[in-house]
C-alpha cells in the first residue's frame, strides 16, 4: 500500500487537536505559530514509521540562493515537498491581519513546492494553520471566498481539520493540507473537510 502524507494528516490533526490550547494562546495574542507549528510536524515525521528520511530546510533543484523548502519528506515509496504556513484571520473580532495579504502567500508556496517536485517527480503538498473561526454566516462565506482562491493554485486537493478551541467551543481553528490531484481521484475532484 502507498502511504503518502495525506494519508498521516488526520492523525497530525489529532495530536494538535490534543494540543488545541496553544493554538488558543496563539489566536489571543494575534501571534504566529509557524514555528512551533514546524516542530510539532517535525517530532510527528520523525518518530512515524512510514517515513524513512526527512530533511528540513532542504533547497530545491533550481531555488534562488536563500530559498528553501520547510521539509522533504521520503515516505516508503514516495518523495513529498512540505511548506507549512500559519496566520491569524480577522474573523472573530481578532485583531488579526487582513488575511488577503496571507493567502497570496500560501498561493507562492503551493507553486514553488509545485516547481520543486515537477523537477525531481516527487509530490508537493502545504500544510496551514488558520486561526481564529467561529459558526458565523459572515466568516464562513468569507473564508469560502478565500477557499476558492486558493483553489486556483496548483494544489487543488485538500483535506481540513477543525481544531476547537476548549475555552471557547464555538472558536476554532483550521488545519489544512492542500496537495496534487491523485491518479485515482483526478484534476477535479472536491477537498474533504472533517
Amino acid at each position: 500500500m502507498t502511504t503518502q502524507l495525506q494519508d498521516l494528516f488526520p492523525e497530525f490533526a489529532k495530536l494538535l487537536q490534543d494540543k488545541s490550547d496553544y493554538i488558543e494562546l496563539f489566536a489571543c495574542f494575534d501571534a504566529n505559530s509557524e514555528g512551533w507549528l514546524q516542530a510539532e510536524l517535525l517530532h510527528f515525521l520523525a518518530w512515524n514509521k512510514a517515513v524513512e528520511e526527512l530533511r528540513p530546510q532542504r533547497r530545491g533543484l533550481g531555488s534562488i540562493k536563500r530559498e528553501s523548502c520547510d521539509f522533504w519528506i521520503k515516505l516508503t515509496d514516495c518523495a513529498v515537498w512540505c511548506e507549512i504556513k500559519s496566520f491569524c484571520t480577522n474573523y472573530c473580532g481578532s485583531p488579526g491581519k487582513n488575511i488577503t495579504d496571507r493567502i497570496d502567500g500560501v498561493l507562492k508556496a503551493m507553486s514553488r513546492v509545485a516547481g520543486y517536485a515537477h523537477s525531481d517527480g516527487s509530490h508537493a503538498v502545504v500544510i496551514a494553520l488558520v486561526y481564529p473561526f467561529a459558526e458565523g454566516e459572515a466568516e464562513r462565506k468569507a473564508w469560502d471566498k478565500h477557499c476558492r482562491k486558493l483553489l486556483t493554485g496548483p494544489l487543488t486537493e485538500f483535506q481540513e481539520h477543525k481544531i476547537r478551541f476548549h475555552v471557547g467551543p464555538d472558536k476554532f481553528a483550521r488545519l489544512i493540507l492542500w496537495s496534487e490531484p491523485s491518479a485515482e481521484l483526478g484534476p477535479t475532484s472536491p477537498g474533504r473537510a472533517q
